[in-house]
């Protein structure tokens, strides 16, 4: 009898080895180009790149935070930074700076990782996954979160979150301690890095307990992911007490549910359109695949991991587009539609039969990725080099004793920095802050300032600045 060699599944890499170099491979080139992008950018870009700069400095200073914040990103980027201070790779200042670069560089690269091991959970094919994974780093939205929108806690946090959608998944086929456990602890990791990742690892998990309730059609207290999700609860409340009673300072940007809901209940003008939405590109794509994951879920004899994923992928993409939601958080949540999309793709593309469509839908979608990629790699800091030269300029004239200096927003940060003096851009509280502080400050752009009033005095005029003296 004449033994028939094993057909390789479509579009399917066969070696092991080739599928793990070219992981490999990949990591390292997302790593030096992300990091080429990012050293080629002076100081750190976007409205919040001082923000980070300050909260790494002051770790490395002290061990502690500077802005109350959940911590995790930030001792990540002072690990970094750490390394090249202590190589004296770069002046110190410019060590945190790059330590930050770095660090933000290393962990989006790492996110090749998890997605391919996820789309490898719901495919089983090598090809498709190593595709996904490329997809997913090169999604524009990713680029934004990581690069000019400086919400770089938000993509370290993908990270953290994407290991615990696997884990999630491994638990919800054959559930282990160890999966139990590794599941709960990235959950943890999620949750002390960014509020709206650990909101999508808490969706997911809800989710797929529905899916699970309605798939079987009763409650059955011995579905793992039930219990897995009681028990989180329990975990995630205990650790939120604690961290509220004893460490303050990390729950930070939790306190911004309160304004959000206060938001959202109140009501806000300049919400946007359908209209907005649908001519966005990249909405559009999402939105499609929503379609038509759903409808692959219900017509096709969907495995139980894929529905799940597909179902709840679906979901949670009308859940971020809705346009209910104020222009802020609309914003930021806009930015997350990637990751569910990339989700739900490999489940998507598992249904195409032939290798040179799949082959056709994946190119289609770098070509709509691809001018956004390059598009979201470049930007700025908010601060020019001239407000800069103006900073240290007007360095002599401010006290550092109970001292805070108002400016506007982005730029108060680099205040911070650059001066090592607090800083704020609510000019509403200027009233409380001159109650509460024996000095106080404001530095005005000098084309655009208001009218100073009599009672102020003007310290410093640079080529783009203004220093004021309020008290």
């Amino acid at each position: 009898m004449i033994k028939m060699k094993p057909e390789v599944p479509k579009f399917q890499i066969p070696s092991k080895w080739i599928s793990r170099l070219s992981l490999v491979s990949l990591f390292f080139i997302f790593l030096i180009h992300h990091w080429y992008v990012l050293f080629n950018t002076p100081l750190l870009p976007g409205p919040d790149g001082g923000y980070y700069a300050v909260q790494v400095r002051e770790i490395i200073r002290s061990g502690n935070l500077y802005y109350s914040a959940p911590p995790i990103a930030f001792f990540i980027f002072a690990f970094f930074a750490w390394i090249f201070l202590n190589i004296n790779a770069f002046p110190a200042p410019l060590c945190i700076i790059n330590g930050v670069k770095l660090g933000l560089a290393f962990m989006k690269a790492l996110c090749i990782f998890p997605v391919y091991l996820i789309s490898k959970q719901i495919t089983r094919n090598n090809g498709i996954s190593i595709a996904n994974a490329i997809l997913f780093e090169l999604h524009p939205f990713f680029m934004l979160l990581a690069y000019s929108t400086s919400l770089f806690k938000n993509a370290v946090g993908v990270f953290f979150l994407l290991f615990y959608i696997y884990f999630v998944n491994r638990v919800s086929i054959h559930a282990t301690r160890k999966d139990l456990t590794l599941a709960i602890v990235f959950l943890g990791l999620t949750a002390l890095t960014h509020i709206l990742d650990f909101g999508l690892a808490i969706a997911y998990t809800l989710l797929y307990v529905v899916v699970d309730i309605i798939r079987r059609k009763r409650i059955d207290m011995s579905n793992h992911l039930l219990r897995l999700f009681l028990v989180e609860s329990a975990i995630v409340g205990i650790l939120f007490t604690v961290i509220i009673v004893f460490l303050p300072v990390y729950f930070g940007t939790y306190y911004k549910f309160e304004s959000f809901f206060e938001e959202l209940l109140i009501g806000e003008e300049n919400i946007p359109s359908l209209n907005v939405l649908l001519s966005n590109p990249l909405i559009l794509v999402s939105i499609s695949f929503s379609i038509i994951a759903i409808v692959t879920a219900i017509k096709n004899h969907t495995d139980a991991l894929t529905l799940r994923v597909l179902i709840s992928s679906s979901l949670i993409t009308f859940f971020l587009i809705s346009p209910q939601f104020p222009p802020q958080w609309h914003i930021r949540f806009t930015f997350m539609l990637f990751i569910p999309l990339m989700l739900m793709l490999p489940g998507v593309l598992k249904r195409v039969r032939e290798a040179e469509s799949m082959l056709v839908i994946i190119l289609l979608l770098f070509s709509i990725f691809m001018p956004g990629y390059i598009h979201s790699s470049r930007a700025l800091p908010v601060v020019t080099p001239e407000e800069v030269d103006d900073l240290y300029a007007m360095s002599p004239y401010i006290p550092r004793n109970n001292t805070i200096i108002l400016a506007r927003f982005g730029l108060h940060y680099w205040i911070t920095w650059f001066l090592d003096v607090k800083s704020s851009h609510y000019m509403s509280e200027l009233e409380n802050y001159v109650k509460q502080y024996d000095h106080v400050f404001v530095v005005y752009e000098k084309q655009t300032h208001p009218r100073i009033q009599p009672q102020w005095e003007v310290l410093f005029v640079g080529k783009a600045l203004i220093l004021v003296k309020i008290k």
